[in-house]
């Protein structure tokens, strides 16, 4: 006999307006697979509707191409594409681009051991917003 979870252990779907941690945001997102894009900011959910062509997704190509070949000339900086970026534990957006400054020419932004960028400030613990500050990317 299959048993299947009960209601109790089930994952609740993300939805527009939750009010959640950034841990439960990440917790549902990853268990809605078919989920394009969702944010949290102020620890509310927005999940994108679809987006269209000439209001959107050209001009999204311009900055891409734009900051694509900053990128390519300039030293220190790295460029990511709809990424989930961890602000803070109420604010986690996905930006259509980032172009950040690399921690080894004076960035204040890591690599957690997860994958996700986090904006690290000077002066300032937060080895929440990394998973586990002793193992990010850059050993800081």
């Amino acid at each position: 006999m299959v048993k299947t979870p009960s209601q109790l252990w089930t994952i609740p779907p993300l939805e527009n307006g939750d009010k959640l941690t950034r841990y439960e945001f990440e917790r549902r997102y990853n268990a809605t697979p078919n989920l394009k894009k969702a944010e949290l900011t102020e620890g509310i959910v927005y999940i994108m509707p679809a987006v269209r062509f000439r209001s959107h997704g050209q001009p999204h190509g311009w900055i891409l191409t734009w900051l694509s070949t900053y990128e390519a000339a300039t030293s220190g900086v790295a460029l990511g594409v709809e990424l989930t970026v961890r602000l803070d534990l109420d604010n986690e957006p996905q930006p259509d681009a980032v172009l950040l400054i690399v921690p080894e020419a004076g960035g204040q932004t890591r690599l957690s051991e997860d994958d996700y960028y986090f904006f690290k400030r000077k002066n300032a613990a937060s080895p929440h917003l990394s998973g586990n500050s002793s193992n990010n990317r850059y050993g800081k």
